[in-house]
């Protein structure tokens, strides 16, 4: 016996919408027929899913290769530096010959070649800059680094290992030719993040600088509430009569202050604390 399937989907959905309301029905004619926007997310194809890192000693001898790396993985280097007697290692230069700095984000198939000396490399410290800087959650801040020797002179491999000593959610750091740090707008105030450069040739040899975290629309100035609460950060330094305090909680407050907030004060000289009102 033929059976008339059309017939019996058309049944069933007229039953189903018979027993939907005006109102429900609308509702689905609006998302069906609404405008929708797509936006295409594009990724290098290179033939497969995968990526590949090379770390190279000399031409054609591998000294560590990873063919499993995704787009948006980071690089970094060999744990073990590769020794090769009577030459010293003095660091990773990038396809391009430039010293190479890590972690790196993988975008394409990366090659990275061993550097060798005839002498022992002379590394006396790192400077990294901008020292000690502010930056606003939501933003980025690059850094450079340099390596010196005992002499003073930038000679040594420039290659380093970027990190942040005390990480937290919302926060990364990736090394080109210099770094780029990232602070995410939800990623927590406190405590101040650390940010180190740590030389390739030499692990026991860093620089670091303190990087504090200001909220979203904020200064530099903050004040400690009476009573243990949280810091109260105010707007930026100079900025008088309306502003906004923010919470550790990330919690928004709005207030009136009735004094400017020169550089260097720890508080508008007549805001109590009273975060409502600011009087």
């Amino acid at each position: 016996m033929a059976v008339d399937i059309l017939g019996l989907v058309a049944a069933k959905v007229k039953t189903i919408l018979n027993r939907l309301s005006e109102d429900s029905f609308g509702d689905i004619l609006g998302m069906v027929f609404k405008d929708w926007d797509f936006a295409a997310l594009w990724e290098p194809d290179n033939g497969s899913d995968n990526f590949t890192v090379t770390f190279y000693i000399a031409p054609g001898i591998v000294y560590y290769s990873n063919n499993q790396l995704e787009y948006g993985d980071t690089v970094i280097p060999p744990a073990i530096n590769p020794t090769n007697a009577p030459q010293y290692f003095h660091g990773w230069n990038n396809a391009a010959g430039q010293p190479a700095h890590f972690p790196f984000v993988v975008t394409e198939d990366l090659t990275y070649h061993a550097v060798w000396g005839i002498n022992p490399p002379d590394i006396a410290s790192i400077v990294i800059s901008p020292s000690n800087p502010s930056m606003q959650a939501g933003t980025t801040q690059g850094f450079t680094a340099i390596i010196v020797d005992s002499s003073g002179a930038n000679t040594p491999h420039q290659g380093v290992l970027w990190s942040v000593d005390n990480p937290r959610e919302g926060v990364s750091i990736v090394g080109t030719g210099s770094a780029t740090l990232t602070i995410a707008s939800g990623a927590s105030l406190n405590p101040p993040l650390t940010v180190r450069a740590t030389s390739i040739i030499d692990s026991s040899i860093s620089g670091s600088t303190i990087v504090t975290v200001l909220p979203i629309g904020g200064g530099g100035v903050s004040r400690d509430r009476d009573g243990g609460h949280a810091p109260i950060h105010f707007p930026i330094v100079g900025v008088p009569t309306f502003g906004q305090a923010q919470y550790d909680d990330g919690e928004y407050t709005y207030g009136e202050y009735d004094a400017i907030i020169p550089s260097g004060d720890l508080a508008p000289a007549n805001a109590n604390d009273n975060p409502a009102t600011g009087r």
